[in-house]
């Protein structure tokens, strides 16, 4: 009887065994086929404010991808973005990416505006010919808070004008 128990708790534990490794493997190719449909991309950034990873990769307003990583480069202080873009879709090579909203206050995408370039980017490669996003509160703060040296220009100029009214 104790045999029979031995050989039923081994066969059991081989049972598990089996179900964990083909449950791994699963999810190991799962996940490797997943990113298998896409290709990899970078573009550098002066600044990336409301980019956050998982945003929409967008040409001509259609998602073809989306961001998967930032770093900044403590050197020249850019921001490297990683992004992944559906591998049927071929980047000219002077392919140029913005950031900006969908709406006024929504939330930012990084758009991709299609070059004419006949040479197409590999999978890996940098574009460098990017515009970071306009931020709402830069435009207000440039409009509400006065710049004391366009004042004081003004105000030179303005008694230039007038001298030269008087003569």
């Amino acid at each position: 009887m104790k045999i029979r128990n031995q050989q039923f708790e081994a066969a059991l534990g081989a049972f598990i065994l089996l179900c964990v490794v083909l449950t791994v493997t699963f999810f190991l190719f799962r996940s490797k086929g997943i990113n298998k449909g896409y290709s990899t991309f970078y573009a550098e950034f002066d600044a990336i404010d409301g980019l956050r990873l998982g945003s929409p990769v967008k040409i001509n307003g259609v998602t073809v991808g989306s961001v998967l990583k930032f770093s900044l480069d403590p050197e020249s202080g850019s921001v490297k973005v990683k992004f992944k873009v559906l591998k049927k879709i071929e980047l000219p090579e002077d392919t140029s990416a913005f950031i900006t909203g969908e709406s006024l206050f929504g939330e930012k995408i990084l758009k991709l505006d299609l070059g004419s370039s006949e040479i197409k980017m590999r999978s890996e490669e940098v574009i460098y010919q990017t515009q970071a996003p306009l931020m709402i509160e830069d435009l207000l703060y440039k409009f509400l808070v006065p710049d004391e040296k366009k004042s004081k220009k003004e105000e030179k100029e303005g008694k230039e004008h007038a001298d030269s009214s008087n003569q």
